[in-house]
């Protein structure tokens, strides 16, 4: 895992503990917005998304089966600017989850901030969740549900000593 790739974690003064991961993406901001927010972007899994692409529209991924719970987590979409910035919160007043996008050159500099607290499980799925949009953005095959779960645990040991990781 190349620095680059790694989450780091950003606090206001006695607030939480909040993640940001900044990502460099060999592909041009339209194909990494395609990526994130087209339902056929072939980025997510396992069962994708559904989106009504507007602020005030709702988006919905599937994050599959967790514990034997319904995967789908439904959020309101709070800023939807095409090839820059995509935001959502799950509730209002919750924190937002934000994709930004900045273009540089024919690459693509994506900030990706969750709205979640840094648990070391979430920390470590979005790592892989990222690793996956790179591999979308590549052309090769999404990692199987074994691969996630080995990269999951190969980037824990990074994130495991962080303050603020729980």
């Amino acid at each position: 895992m190349a620095d680059g790739d790694a989450m780091r974690l950003l606090r206001a003064a006695d607030g939480p503990w909040r993640m940001v991961f900044p990502r460099r993406y060999q592909s041009p901001p339209e194909r990494v917005w395609r990526a994130i927010t087209d339902p056929k972007g072939g980025f997510w899994r396992p069962g994708g998304m559904r989106i009504d692409p507007r602020v005030g529209g709702e988006v919905a991924i599937d994050f599959g089966d967790c514990d034997g719970e319904d995967g789908w987590a439904v959020a309101q979409i709070t800023a939807y600017e095409p090839q820059r910035l995509f935001a959502y919160r799950a509730t209002s007043g919750a924190p937002q989850t934000q994709w930004s996008l900045q273009p540089e050159g024919d690459h693509t500099l994506l900030t990706f901030r969750p709205a979640e607290q840094p648990l070391l499980v979430i920390v470590t799925g979005w790592h892989a969740t990222l690793d996956n949009l790179a591999r979308a953005l590549a052309g090769q095959p999404l990692l199987s549900d074994a691969e996630f779960a080995a990269r999951e645990a190969e980037v824990a040991g990074r994130y495991r000593s962080l303050p603020g990781v729980i």
